[in-house]
């Protein structure tokens, strides 16, 4: 892997080795990779998609962020796709924010939906920020020139093309997560961040409280060390019945967890690995069916830590496969067996893994794996087609630059979908009281 101050001054003099054959860029500005060549498509055992996507764009973009939601209040799951600019070869012309939007259970051709500006995005999600019923696409942004964060709010007349929120700290966000941090029933925008370039590489992490109307600003909580943040992921990891924090950090810190005290974030990690080798991709789940939620980090080998209730995460769970560039992780119930699986993809080889739970633990040796056309950044889990089960969506650098995997599953009379695994427990109390008529 090549830091970032190597990539620029490789690109700056003109005398990169890449030169002579197209490569990407990472998101983060990190990493370069040659752009992978005749990919096979061939799945590795018998798992819920197809060898060969059911859908996919047409657009050439390096795409760094993915998220299914209801944008336009038809009940259907849309795609959103954010996109990054890069010093990447052949250059890239476009860098919209773009959504597809689900019309009858397919998405459409071309999106109908793009921003008006050209930013560098690193992540999307959809939520409603400012509490009007209408889902909101949200943006961690970022890039050599620090854009801003931004909302692009939804209203009856549909979703707006300028950002109607816009951060002002000077940072580089890689990553996000939506959660409500001081239990006021709105959600709250925590940002994974970084700085720019060798002499400024350094940023906390940032928490932009939302009044009920939209985020502040500017943060008013920050993490006291200043790292290379990669990723963040929410859940309750301390048992206290409030959302705290997992976080993936770069080469020369520890990936770590902050406790949520109920109305705010403490500034240092109550854990952390004890490894600097550099992380990159997080999720929160309970993979082990204790009723406890664990921490999945993409390291040289995937590895859970399990939680031990006290507060402690010790590795319990790793991947057989140690040939993956990291981006990125996600988590679902792919093949409804109740259970988290999780899908891995790598960066440099445009690869995706698919990792299924077996008898209460993830199986080391990946059920389903995708070669993509381009570098690999970005997934997804949604419902497309509606039948209740998860589809994948995968988002490259290159043309096409998202696929989408259809579940070939059978499909479940009033499935569950929550915003991650909470515990088994978690789960069964809330079908009891669905069954009951308790809750919506």
């Amino acid at each position: 892997m090549l830091h970032a101050g190597l990539i620029c001054a490789a690109l700056a003099l003109g005398t990169t080795s890449f030169a002579a054959t197209p490569y990407a860029v990472a998101p983060d500005g990190r990493v370069v990779a040659r752009v992978p060549a005749s990919p096979s498509r061939a799945p590795t055992g018998a798992v819920p998609y197809a060898a060969t996507p059911d859908w996919q764009n047409t657009l050439r973009l390096q795409v760094a962020g993915l998220a299914f939601g209801d944008l336009d209040g038809d009940g259907r799951d849309d795609l959103a796709v954010g996109t990054y600019h890069s010093n990447s070869f052949p250059p890239y012309e476009d860098w919209h924010d773009y959504v597809y939007f689900n019309v009858d259970g397919t998405l459409e051709n071309e999106p109908s939906w793009q921003s008006v500006d050209q930013s560098h995005s690193s992540e999307v999600a959809i939520a409603d920020i400012d509490g009007d019923g209408m889902r909101d696409l949200v943006v961690a942004r970022g890039g050599f020139s620090y854009d801003p964060n931004a909302v692009y709010f939804g209203s009856a007349k549909g979703l707006a093309t300028t950002a109607g929120w816009q951060s002002q700290q000077p940072a580089w966000a890689v990553g996000m997560a939506l959660v409500d941090i001081d239990g006021d029933g709105d959600l709250d925008l925590v940002t994974a961040n970084q700085g720019s370039g060798s002499s400024d590489p350094y940023r906390p992490l940032y928490l932009f409280r939302n009044d009920g109307s939209g985020f502040a600003t500017t943060p008013d909580w920050q993490s006291a060390e200043a790292a290379v943040q990669n990723s963040v992921a929410a859940g309750d990891l301390d048992g206290d019945g409030d959302r705290d924090l997992a976080v993936a950090k770069w080469v020369d810190f520890q990936s770590a967890a902050y406790a949520n005290d109920g109305t705010t974030l403490d500034t240092a990690p109550f854990w952390s690995t004890g490894s600097t080798a550099g992380d990159r991709g997080v999720a929160i789940a309970d993979f082990d069916g204790d009723g406890d939620q664990d921490i999945l980090l993409g390291q040289t080998r995937l590895t859970v830590y399990a939680n031990d209730g006290s507060g402690g995460f010790a590795p319990t769970w790793q991947a057989d496969n140690t040939d993956s560039d990291h981006q990125g992780v996600a988590v679902a119930d792919v093949n409804g067996d109740g259970l988290p699986d999780v899908a891995e993809i790598d960066f440099s080889r445009g690869k995706v893994w698919l990792y299924l739970s077996r008898d209460g633990a993830l199986d080391p040796v990946p059920a389903w794996s995708y070669d993509g056309d381009g570098a690999g950044n970005a997934l997804a889990f949604g419902d497309v087609n509606g039948d209740g089960l998860p589809d994948l969506a995968v988002g490259f650098s290159g043309q096409p630059s998202v696929v989408v995997f259809l579940n070939t599953g059978t499909p479940v009379d009033d499935t569950i979908f929550e915003d991650g695994f909470e515990s088994a427990s978690a789960g069964r109390a809330r079908a009891a009281r669905l069954a009951a008529g308790q809750d919506s």
